[in-house]
């Protein structure tokens, strides 16, 4: 049940971790302030896309302006990075490195610094982001409070790290402004959870980030500033500002696109601003979020939890039905994800599997030769059928051609199949290592049981990339309805039989043929004809070339 192989995991993991939830908490920047100390950095581990982009305004409005100190470290850095550490150290001051993991052979020189000055100041902060690197080393690792900057997971986590991550103003806000943070901030979590069901919630994946919810909620602050508090809100050129300025540019595709202009339609309006209606599953609260609004009381941190207290209403887990997506998506995103972590699991096999040449070939052969036995017992050495012309035009018509060359398409695959794993066979039995670059490759692929590209060059619309016993099987069945139709079409017709699309290598191809051979029938032209089809009954049609397909399927 791959559709089932991460949730279970999942909860296998939490069960022997003794843990609730794999999913992390979520910290402000307060409270990281406050766990941290003048010895004990922060360290930001940052996924594509995921960069703590609260923290620059957070430690300006924490020690000021003057005593914060950013640096985004790269080449010819490196003076420049220590001395800033050494000298915020003696003064007590906030210092912000991005990108460790591409300078990281100052740390040797900042951890000595760290450890071993006498006149650290107390207030001194380092706080720091980078992606896993093996360069960092284990005693930064364990003084470092860490912080694992991944898409939280879930509309209900998202949505409260987005108001987290940027609090309202000291001064705070009204209530018109509180009300549009809170949707610009759910807003902002609702399509960034849709791109976990790609390519059902969206066709391509999109990398929407804390600087895109930033930049609306500065957008929302100069509409309201521009108009006044309680006034009208413009919300005509609110859309097109978040869908030209912000969220639009980072969609690449059309139907994409259609798709976050319809959330933002729906999540900013009159109705759901005045509580008239719900944005996705949650109503708006009304109180301001910050202390500027009248009658607030407790503050822009009261306000805050009251927000993220709309949030209750949510699920924990995620069901597809929350971003109005059919309940059978779900199970083919876990399908996804399920092919995606078994590819990563060969590959840790593969890689623990490494050492030296004779322990490399005895881990090969154990793991490729039940693959040498499969194709052993699915190679055919009769010769394939060929069609010859039978009309007395002496040509053939297009569904001819059509089985000739899908007869020539199975057989190259075939051959190239033979080819690559007759290569690999006789290097592994050999005396030699493996010394051939495209033998190797294709090792490695088999081994991690994915499809060589040469066979992928051969097949591109295969349904099985990722599993090469797959491909291997349906290749086979496919090779062999291709030769027995062959042989069939050899003795009658080509549409005496019912066809399955699902054993063509080319199925749209034949569709395309068939539509060539009814034209030349009604001897008309292609882009005048239409299908006409019907399950049991009489085609009503004047045209002779009738087939009997199976393994069509329509969605629509």
């Amino acid at each position: 049940r791959p559709d089932r192989l991460r949730s279970a995991i999942e909860q296998f993991c939490a069960e022997a971790l003794q843990l609730d939830s794999l999913a992390p908490g979520v910290a402000s920047s307060e409270e990281l302030y406050r766990e941290s100390a003048n010895g004990r950095p922060v360290l930001f581990i940052c996924t594509e896309g995921n960069a703590p982009t609260q923290v620059t305004d957070f430690a300006r409005d924490k020690v000021g302006s003057g005593r914060y100190h950013e640096l985004s470290l790269g080449g010819g850095q490196e003076e420049a990075a220590v001395a800033t550490v050494k000298a915020a150290g003696e003064v007590g001051d906030f210092v912000f490195f991005k990108n460790l993991h591409l300078l990281t052979h100052i740390l040797p020189q900042v951890e000595e610094y760290l450890n071993t000055a006498e006149n650290l100041h107390p207030d001194f902060r380092l706080w720091l982001t980078t992606e896993a690197h093996p360069s960092i080393p284990k005693s930064l690792l364990k003084a470092s409070a860490k912080v694992s900057m991944e898409a939280d997971p879930g509309l209900k986590k998202n949505a409260t790290r987005c108001i987290r991550a940027f609090p309202a103003p000291d001064g705070g806000v009204g209530d018109t402004e509180a009300r549009l943070r809170f949707m610009a901030a759910y807003f902002h979590a609702e399509v960034s959870e849709r791109v976990k069901f790609v390519p059902h919630g969206f066709v391509k994946a999109i990398e929407f980030n804390l600087s895109d919810l930033k930049a609306s909620l500065m957008t929302v602050h100069t509409l309201i500033a521009s108009r006044g508090e309680g006034a009208d809100v413009d919300y005509d050129t609110l859309h097109g500002l978040l869908m030209n300025a912000i969220y639009g540019p980072r969609v690449e595709v059309a139907a994409d696109l259609d798709v976050v202009e319809a959330y933002v339609k729906r999540a900013f309006t009159r109705d759901v601003f005045e509580g008239r209606d719900r944005i996705g599953a949650v109503q708006v609260p009304g109180l301001p979020y910050g202390g500027g609004g009248e009658g607030k009381e407790g503050g822009s941190d009261a306000a805050t939890e009251v927000q993220i207290d709309a949030l209750e209403v949510l699920p924990d887990e995620d069901t597809p039905a929350l971003f109005s997506l059919p309940n059978s998506i779900g199970g083919l995103s876990q399908i996804t994800d399920s092919a995606a972590l078994a590819k990563k699991l060969r590959d840790l096999a593969v890689d623990a599997g490494a050492g030296d040449s004779d322990g490399l070939k005895e881990g090969l052969l154990r793991k490729l030769g039940p693959l040498f036995d499969m194709w052993e017992d699915m190679r055919s050495t009769e010769p394939p059928p060929r069609l010859e012309a039978r009309g007395s035009d002496g040509g053939l018509s297009p569904l001819e051609l059509f089985v000739n060359g899908e007869i020539a398409v199975a057989e190259a695959l075939f051959r190239t199949i033979e080819g690559t794993l007759g290569k690999v066979k006789r290097s592994l039995y050999g005396a030699d290592v493996l010394v051939s670059s495209s033998v190797k490759a294709d090792s490695e692929a088999l081994t991690k049981g994915v499809v060589p590209a040469s066979w992928l060059k051969k097949w591109p619309d295969a349904e099985h990339e990722d599993s090469v016993v797959g491909f291997l099987k349906d290749a086979g069945r496919r090779h062999g309805f291709v030769m027995d139709w062959g042989r069939a079409c050899g003795r009658g017709g080509v549409l005496d039989a019912s066809i399955s699309l699902r054993m063509l290598f080319r199925p749209r191809v034949f569709l395309s043929a068939l539509r060539q051979e009814a034209a030349r029938d009604l001897r008309a032209g292609m882009n005048e004809l239409e299908p006409v089809s019907t399950f049991g009954r009489r085609l009503d049609t004047d045209c002779r070339v009738v087939a009997k397909l199976d393994g069509l399927f329509l969605r629509g």
